[in-house]
């Protein structure tokens, strides 16, 4: 079912959760702003955000638990516009390498659905976080457990997160199957996991 309210979609979170590729087409090719779905994920970050940051412990700081909370909390909806801004470079360039048919709009609605992996990858955190405790390098990559000291092999286990995976992979299906260049799936997979591991090689 499709929910709109105020001239924009509401629960695209559901909508990339259950692969509902149809939906997720009439969103990007709506003309509309897509305000509520914009404010959807900004405010599950700042909550999850804000949750995380009652546990977060910055290396025995003295910082007040509500204040840190708050503090967390702004930089992930900071982290989350920023996201925003490099989904819409990335496949601004790939627009013009392979001269793909996407609108302004449609890259800026391609952002909003590549960072619903990260509003549930940060969701998750936070679960855990408050469940088993303050990770420093949080629950998701291989990273976090594995401990890699070699910078090359940490960075290729950071990308070994299954949200990231997860945003790489769905993200460049949907991109490919909506301007019906298949034929490039790999081919965007292959750049986009070399960028991300390039940021955490040189992070």
């Amino acid at each position: 079912m499709r929910l709109y309210y105020l001239g924009g979609k509401v629960l695209l979170i559901a909508d990339v959760v259950f692969g509902k590729i149809d939906d997720l087409f009439t969103f990007l090719r709506s003309d509309k702003k897509q305000w509520p779905a914009f404010f959807e994920l900004a405010i599950l970050f700042a909550v999850s955000g804000f949750l995380l940051g009652l546990k977060t412990n910055m290396h025995g700081l003295q910082i007040n638990h509500l204040i840190m909370g708050a503090l967390v909390s702004a930089g992930t909806v900071v982290g989350f516009l920023f996201s925003l801004l490099g989904f819409f470079v990335l496949f601004f360039i790939l627009k013009l390498i392979f001269n793909l048919e996407l609108s302004k709009s449609e890259l800026y609605k391609i952002g909003l659905i590549g960072n619903v992996p990260n509003v549930l990858s940060t969701i998750f955190t936070t679960i855990c976080t408050l469940l088993f405790g303050f990770n420093e390098k949080g629950y998701t990559s291989i990273q976090a457990f594995a401990g890699a000291e070699s910078k090359p092999l940490a960075a290729f286990f950071y990308i070994l997160d299954p949200f990231t995976i997860s945003e790489v992979f769905f993200i460049s299906y949907l991109v490919t199957r909506f301007t019906a260049k298949k034929k490039l799936f790999p081919v965007f997979i292959v750049i986009w996991l070399l960028i991300k591991y390039a940021f955490g090689f040189i992070g």
